[in-house]
């Protein structure tokens, strides 16, 4: 058979995913607007001394209190699949070895709770920024373990840069569930623009600022999304269709795709 007409490249292409590595299947999809990038790095170099003076004052406090490690390392999952090192200031204790994204409240330290109330553990990403493997705005990164209950729709998460802040971090924070932060994820994916980017940048500020959202107490309404930022999201799909898809409604419960997609670990 001739290679123009091998059915598992014509099948892979007609359905919107491509192959990484010859062990995954991603949809494809366009991962950043353009300038996404240059804005990356215009905040950094504005925010990189500030940020170095905040660390280290952070990181003697630590020290005082609960000693060595300062940083907290953990693998996450990236675009495309790809597996890199978050990096974090430690806010728990030394003994605690958190395996899942919700932390345990009893092993937080007394630093560890201001840096979290003020989100100054979450600094030490800029570098992760710098490198290439997250932006400023986008989906938080998962652990390689939630992968496995991924169906099609969250999938999309994939095709953009995890984010230092995202959608979903500024109309509930922490008091979000999972599949309604799953569900502001995807509405990104496929609305990123520089506008709506600048909106998040600057609600998350207010977020930070105001601990809205912090504590995840439970509601019996979800938050609904931001009214400038769902209008942001609107004006996008009408101005390009191409780019327009339904709103996704995620499943109740995690379940794993059975059309064979698979993401590497």
């Amino acid at each position: 058979m001739r290679a123009g007409n091998d059915p598992s490249k014509d099948s892979s292409a007609s359905h919107g995913h491509e192959r990484a590595d010859g062990c995954s299947l991603v949809p494809l999809g366009r991962f950043s607007y353009r300038g996404k990038r240059l804005l990356d790095w215009a905040v950094l170099c504005l925010l990189a001394v500030p940020a170095l003076l905040v660390i280290a004052v952070a990181a003697v406090a630590i020290l005082c209190e609960d000693g060595r490690p300062v940083f907290f390392r953990q693998v996450r999952i990236g675009l495309r699949g790809k597996p890199f090192v978050l990096l974090k200031l430690r806010t728990m204790t030394v003994c605690a070895a958190p395996a899942s994204e919700v932390p345990d409240a009893g092993c937080i330290t007394r630093v560890g709770r201001v840096l979290r109330r003020l989100s100054v553990d979450e600094l030490p990403q800029l570098l992760n920024i710098a490198r290439g493997e997250m932006s400023l705005v986008g989906p938080r990164p998962h652990l390689p373990d939630r992968l496995r209950h991924y169906g099609s729709s969250e999938l999309r998460r994939l095709t953009v840069l995890p984010g230092l802040t995202g959608m979903a971090q500024t109309v509930g924070r922490n008091s979000l569930d999972w599949d309604a932060r799953t569900e502001h994820d995807l509405v990104y994916a496929v609305t990123q623009s520089l506008k709506l980017d600048l909106l998040i940048l600057m609600r998350s500020c207010w977020v930070v600022l105001s601990g809205e959202g912090m504590y995840g107490h439970p509601r019996q309404k979800e938050p609904s999304a931001h009214p400038m930022l769902v209008e942001v999201a609107r004006d996008l799909r009408n101005r390009d269709p191409d780019r327009a898809t339904p709103e996704p409604r995620l499943p109740s419960s995690p379940r794993r795709e059975e059309g064979g997609l698979r993401v590497a670990a």
